[in-house]
């Protein structure tokens, strides 16, 4: 439902505005919440709320994204997106211990109503302050061709730039708390013998990198510029999971993350390259591109998990039982690689 949602979504709100479309998520998500709640038994109403909340809440950020792109470009949409991260991760770290909360003292329905809550308020929120940012001179007859799932591919048209932007954006994709988590789950708590919550302590950390990362980018960006920084997100992130794969201790696992923390928002800069590019080089929408880069990162969401599951029996088979993480590292130096392969020029830029 995702994958062939998001395009329409992104396509959409190039026709008519960013604000229908990102007041969309909440107003479903609270009634679909709601919905769980009344029936906490309901398999079938729970189902559907897990289809289609997912797709509103990643419509909801291609929305955000395209209103971004409205108003910035280059490294300060990056410093931006860093910015909007530090409140992602604040919900990473604090959302463990409120739903821990939740369920200890009333039950899990109750998460459900929380959230239903919340996004309510969200709703009026949106409803009485949010400004459009896409005038209507700027907006763009619908194609109903570029609404399909795999429209990335005319991005990946445009040129050898963006097809190697966006090969760099896929190999960072699987090195990503959303498809990350299920082999840290198998890892710390399997392998390692790590409690539930150690496991949950971990996760908030490393929502903790990503409040710090935000906070980190713009200083990064200044200083190293968005090639330098890009070059640094890879390799720390290399290097992190490197001694989280051979250290196998409490130390070594956390101690990677802290290796990761400068570059815990690796893929702005390179985002916002492949976006100012496809703008400068194509008559595609920023909606539209928004889009197309959310949809083409999605595919690691499809094979990171199982990929990660094969290396993890791979490695257990093998006395290696730390290669789902050097296969992450690997992809990482890889997409420097790639990445180093451009040159400032051709990828227009030219602040440093």
């Amino acid at each position: 439902m995702e994958f062939a949602f998001n395009p329409l979504i992104g396509r959409l709100s190039d026709k008519f505005g960013r604000k229908p479309f990102l007041m969309l998520s909440p107003i479903v998500c609270c009634l679909l919440r709601l919905s769980v709640y009344l029936n906490p038994t309901n398999l079938t109403v729970i189902t559907i709320e897990r289809m289609f909340s997912v797709s509103v809440v990643t419509g909801f950020f291609t929305s955000m994204r395209a209103a971004i792109n409205d108003k910035l470009s280059g490294k300060d949409l990056a410093i931006s997106s860093g910015s909007i991260a530090v409140w992602a991760g604040m919900g990473v770290i604090l959302g463990p211990f409120i739903e821990a909360f939740i369920l200890r003292n009333f039950g899990a329905k109750y998460s459900f109503l929380t959230v239903a809550i919340l996004n309510f308020f969200v709703t009026l929120r949106f409803a009485t302050t949010l400004e459009e940012t896409c005038p209507k001179e700027q907006r763009k007859e619908i194609d109903w061709v570029a609404c399909n799932p795999f429209s990335f591919t005319q991005v990946l048209g445009i040129s050898n730039v963006t097809q190697t932007l966006m090969g760099v954006l896929a190999l960072q994709a699987f090195g990503e708390g959303r498809i990350t988590q299920d082999i840290n789950q198998l890892f710390l708590g399997q392998h390692l013998g790590w409690s539930h919550d150690l496991i949950g302590y971990f996760q908030s950390i490393y929502g903790l990198g990503i409040v710090l990362g935000g906070k980190f980018i713009k200083q990064s960006l200044t200083t190293l510029g968005s090639f330098g920084h890009t070059t640094m997100s890879h390799w720390t992130t290399a290097i992190g999971y490197m001694i989280r794969a051979f250290v196998q201790t409490p130390l070594g696992q956390y101690g990677g993350l802290l290796v990761m923390l400068p570059g815990g928002r690796k893929r702005d800069a390179v985002e916002a390259i492949v976006t100012d590019v496809s703008l400068a080089n194509s008559d595609m929408g920023k909606g539209q591109i928004a889009a197309a880069l959310s949809n083409f990162k999605s595919l690691a969401t499809i094979f990171g998990p199982s990929l990660a599951g094969y290396m993890y029996s791979f490695g257990f088979r093998n006395g290696i039982s730390g290669a789902p993480f050097y296969q992450i590292a690997l992809f990482y130096v890889i997409a420097d690689l790639l990445f180093r392969s451009l040159s400032k020029k051709e990828m227009g830029i030219d602040e440093e």
